[in-house]
C-alpha cells in the first residue's frame, strides 16, 4: 500500500493505509492516514466514521463525535454512524440520546449486533427493562453462539461487564437451550429463544350475544407454537386468580391483579401486559395503524377491555378488564 503512495496520492490509497493500521490497532497512525484522506476529500464518510471510531477508543470523545456527526450529515442512511453515535452516548451515560441512534440504525438494519446490545443496556439504564428484554431476545437469537457456550450443560452462568465512561454496570445470565433468564438489579428475566412466529396484537375483535355484535377493545398474543401457548396459559393461572365463565374460554379476574402499560411511538407500539407483578407479555407491535386508533377509541367508549390469547383455533381470553396505563403521543 505504502508503494502505492510513490504512483497515485489519492483519498482511497491513504484511506486503505488507514485501514490497514486499524485493523492492526495501531490507532495512531491509522489516524494519520484517514486524515489526510479526509484532507484531500472532506466527504468520504467511510474515513469519517473510522477516524472516529480511532478516536473514541483513545478516548477523545470530543473529536469523535466530530466525526461521527460529520458522516450521518454526509450519509443520512449510514446505519454504522447511527450504531456508533448510539454507543457514544450511552459511554457517556445519555441513553435518551443513545436509543434514538440505536432505534435509527436498527430500522436501516435490524440485525446490527451493536445496535441491538446498546438499546438493551440503555434501556436498562432508563428503567425500561421490559422493553429491553425484547431487543435482549432479538440479540440472543441471532447471536446466541457470542454469548453462551452451547457445549456446556443447561443452567451455565455467565456475565456482561459493560464499562462506560463513569460507570460499570454487570448482568449475568444462565442458558437453557429455549430460554435464558437474566438477572438485573436483583430480578429475574424470562428471555424466550424460540423462533416461532407469533405476534401480539391491539384492536378491537367482534363479540356477540343475544343482543348483537359489536367491535370491542382486545389486545393479545397470537401464537404459533402450541408449546409456548400452554406455557403462557400455565404461567397466568399460577400468577393470578382466574374465574371461568362457565364452559366458555372466557375468564374474570375479580382481585384487579392484571395491569397493561401502553406506549405509542412514532412508527409502532409498546405492550406489556403484567400479571400480579409476576409473570408479563411483552411486545412491539410491527406497525402502528388504525387497529391502536380503534382500541383507544373503543376503550374510552366501555372503559374496560379483554386480553386474547390464541393458537390456531385455541383460545384463551380474560374480559372486563380496566387497568391500563396509556402512554400517548
Amino acid at each position: 500500500l505504502h508503494k502505492a503512495l510513490e504512483v497515485n496520492k489519492t483519498d482511497e490509497v491513504y484511506y486503505n493505509i488507514g485501514v490497514a493500521y486499524h485493523m492492526t490497532e495501531k490507532l495512531d497512525e491509522a489516524i494519520s492516514y484517514y486524515d489526510k484522506c479526509i484532507e484531500i476529500n472532506p466527504y468520504f464518510e467511510r474515513a469519517h466514521l473510522n477516524i472516529g471510531v480511532c478516536y473514541f477508543a483513545k478516548i477523545n470523545l470530543e473529536k469523535s463525535l466530530y466525526h461521527f456527526n460529520t458522516a450521518i450529515k454526509l450519509n443520512p442512511n449510514m446505519y454504522k454512524a447511527h450504531a456508533r453515535l448510539g454507543g457514544y452516548y450511552r459511554f457517556i451515560s445519555e441513553d435518551d440520546k443513545a436509543v434514538k441512534y440505536f432505534k435509527r440504525c436498527l430500522d436501516l438494519d435490524k440485525s446490527n449486533k451493536q445496535a441491538l446490545f446498546g438499546i438493551s443496556m440503555s434501556l436498562i439504564a432508563l428503567g425500561k427493562i421490559s422493553e429491553a428484554i425484547i431487543y435482549f431476545g432479538r440479540l440472543f437469537k441471532l447471536y446466541l453462539k457470542d454469548y453462551v457456550d452451547i457445549n456446556k450443560a443447561f443452567g451455565e452462568s455467565y456475565a456482561i461487564v459493560d464499562i462506560g465512561y463513569k460507570k460499570t454496570n454487570i448482568i449475568t445470565y444462565e442458558y437453557y437451550r429455549d430460554y435464558i433468564i437474566l438477572s438485573i438489579e436483583g430480578k429475574s428475566y424470562k428471555v424466550n429463544l424460540s423462533t416461532s412466529d407469533s405476534f401480539i396484537f391491539i384492536g378491537a375483535l367482534p363479540i356477540s350475544d343475544d343482543t348483537g355484535t359489536i367491535l370491542y377493545p382486545t389486545l393479545g398474543k397470537i401464537f404459533k407454537n402450541k408449546e409456548e401457548f400452554n406455557d403462557t396459559i400455565e404461567q397466568i393461572k399460577s400468577s393470578v386468580q382466574l374465574m371461568q365463565y362457565f364452559d366458555k374460554p372466557i375468564h374474570i379476574n375479580f382481585e384487579k391483579e392484571i395491569n397493561v402499560n401502553i406506549v405509542e411511538r412514532k412508527k409502532d407500539v409498546f405492550m406489556e401486559i403484567i400479571f400480579a407483578n409476576k409473570y408479563r407479555i411483552i411486545g412491539i407491535t410491527d406497525i402502528k395503524g388504525e387497529g391502536f386508533k380503534t382500541f383507544i377509541k373503543l376503550f374510552k367508549k366501555y372503559g374496560q377491555f379483554r386480553v386474547h390469547l390464541e393458537f390456531e383455533r385455541e383460545v384463551f381470553i380474560i374480559d372486563a378488564l380496566k387497568n391500563i396505563n396509556l402512554n400517548l403521543i
